[in-house]
């Protein structure tokens, strides 16, 4: 049994996207027929989770795919749905798609979740100038941050104070 969170895009219009998880835990279980996800955490007899009452369940036979991604954990179900949950931590999210490997002799897709470090550059205002005018991808975010902070400028009256 693994407590998880379930995880949805965000696609709502003026967000930048990204993903949302329900605050409340839920329990998943692996057996060799389905997936499980329980509301309530197992109590502290053992009671299978046959006999628990599921919030929802995929039968083993419906689901065509398992991706792992850091702590995500992506079921696709029949090609055109899907369920993501959100693990404790990596480990976690390997442990419970290798369950699933041994349950229903499914391979799961394991995707690197590394993200390379940011490169630091030592550069001057010649340099940056340079850039600006060579790279027009770095013009344009340039352009961004600048109607950013008029927008937000925008709304109030600004006052420079100068020390000398």
């Amino acid at each position: 049994m693994f407590e998880v969170q379930i995880v949805r895009q965000r696609r709502a219009r003026g967000t930048h996207g990204g993903l949302q998880a329900l605050r409340r835990r839920l329990y998943v279980s692996v057996s060799d027929r389905s997936l499980k996800i329980f509301a309530l955490p197992p109590p502290s007899g053992s009671v299978p989770a046959e006999r628990r009452s599921a919030v929802l369940t995929i039968a083993q036979n419906r689901i065509t795919s398992v991706r792992v991604r850091g702590r995500l954990l992506r079921v696709v179900v029949n090609e055109d749905n899907a369920l993501t949950v959100r693990l404790q931590d990596q480990d976690e999210a390997l442990r419970a798609a290798e369950s699933m490997m041994e349950m229903w002799d499914i391979d799961p897709l394991v995707e690197d979740s590394e993200t390379p470090p940011a490169e630091e550059v030592e550069c001057g205002v010649g340099d940056l100038a340079r850039h600006y005018m060579g790279n027009p991808n770095f013009r344009g975010l340039v352009h961004e941050i600048h109607d950013q902070f008029d927008k937000a400028l925008g709304n109030q009256e600004a006052r420079y104070e100068a020390r000398v």
